[in-house]
């Protein structure tokens, strides 16, 4: 996060008296924001949030710079994981950034996290243990505890969880699931999960919602991170869109289709006229995803008379029925049909190499 962010969060704070105290925090184990967790200096409580796993309460801190500047939430957490009427404490530190999204955590180097039977985490597990807190969209997210487990395994033992008889052994995760999680650490991965995909990130959000201005979203939509300038853009009026044209076409090329693709559907028509920005989508037709070139193709009429040129140079790379839309377009208007996109056409033709040659003949003739 750059410095206009964390001061433009600054502002928009409006903390009353002191802020907050120094912090010494452990580095954590795994970390996605190395340079603003370096940088953390101070932290102030912004209320508390709720596990329904454990029926606790967790304070929510915000760590920030020594200017004050927020650059991560902070939860220092112990909660029990209880399996067959045994609670075990899991200690564990996780960050989220200033959005609600989960970047990292920490541990006890003296509470190691264990699985069934006690054992402790290997690297590979605590690795594993990250990789899936990542993923906003886990199957873990969609299935209660009960329903992870195969009812046509026979488990060695049940244990009772809340209530509920479950299967104890790791053979009896459902396949679907049993790769996502720690083999032995079926119940930890799931609380932790929840906590941290929870209510956590609902009151993240709200918070930033509380603060969120015009300046705030630039700040974000330049930053190099992908899911804050995302969160700009679904932020942002499409009226806004041209006052970041340069930057647009930057996220265009570099990130991902959903991105991408939100962009596209967002731009105002009068954005794809600018020579400049119309050049930079349609020159990376050929390196982009396939609903992306697609979109392209539908919005030739809006753009700069550039685009059909550009596409003519990257036909091989359409399929039958983007190379149809690019026909047609061209057929609509006997002028889009220049000298240069002909040649371009023909030279396709003479190489006999990309699989609709016989189309473009047909269009020729």
């Amino acid at each position: 996060m750059g410095k206009s962010v964390g001061l433009l969060l600054t502002l928009s704070l409006g903390l009353i008296g002191i802020y907050g105290m120094t912090v010494v925090l452990e580095k954590p184990l795994h970390m996605h924001m190395e340079k603003e967790w370096q940088e953390v200096a101070q932290q102030q409580e912004m209320g508390e949030f709720y596990n329904p796993d454990s029926s606790l309460s967790h304070p929510l801190v915000l760590l920030t710079n020594d200017q004050q500047e927020p650059l991560l939430f902070y939860a220092d957490i112990l909660t029990p994981v209880c399996i067959d009427g045994t609670c075990k404490p899991v200690y564990i530190e996780l960050y989220w950034n200033l959005i609600g999204n989960y970047v990292g955590y920490g541990i006890d180097q003296t509470q190691p996290l264990t699985k069934f039977d006690h054992d402790n985490f290997i690297a590979a597990d605590y690795e594993k243990l990250h990789q899936l807190l990542l993923d906003n969209n886990s199957v873990l997210s969609r299935r209660k505890l009960e329903d992870l487990f195969d009812a046509d395994v026979q488990p060695e033992k049940k244990v009772t969880y809340k209530g509920v008889e479950v299967d104890a052994v790791t053979g009896a995760t459902r396949k679907e699931i049993k790769d996502s999680v720690i083999e032995g650490a079926l119940y930890s991965c799931y609380t932790l999960w929840h906590l941290v995909h929870g209510q956590v990130r609902h009151k993240i959000e709200d918070y930033l919602r509380s603060i969120y201005s015009r300046e705030l979203g630039d700040s974000l939509l330049y930053s190099n991170y992908p899911d804050y300038q995302f969160y700009a853009l679904k932020n942002m009026e499409a009226v806004e869109y041209h006052r970041h044209l340069p930057q647009l076409a930057h996220i265009f090329k570099e990130r991902e289709p959903l991105i991408r693709n939100y962009i596209l559907k967002k731009l105002p028509k009068e954005a794809w006229k600018e020579a400049r920005f119309s050049e930079e989508l349609y020159s990376a037709f050929s390196k982009i995803d396939l609903n992306s070139r697609t979109l392209l193709l539908k919005n030739l009429s809006h753009a700069n008379l550039n685009a059909a040129t550009l596409l003519s140079e990257q036909v091989s790379k359409m399929t039958k029925n983007q190379l149809k839309m690019y026909l047609r377009f061209l057929e609509e208007d006997e002028s889009r049909l220049s000298p240069t996109i002909k040649a371009n056409l023909v030279q396709i033709v003479s190489k006999e190499e990309y699989t609709f040659t016989y189309l473009i003949s047909a269009f020729l003739e």
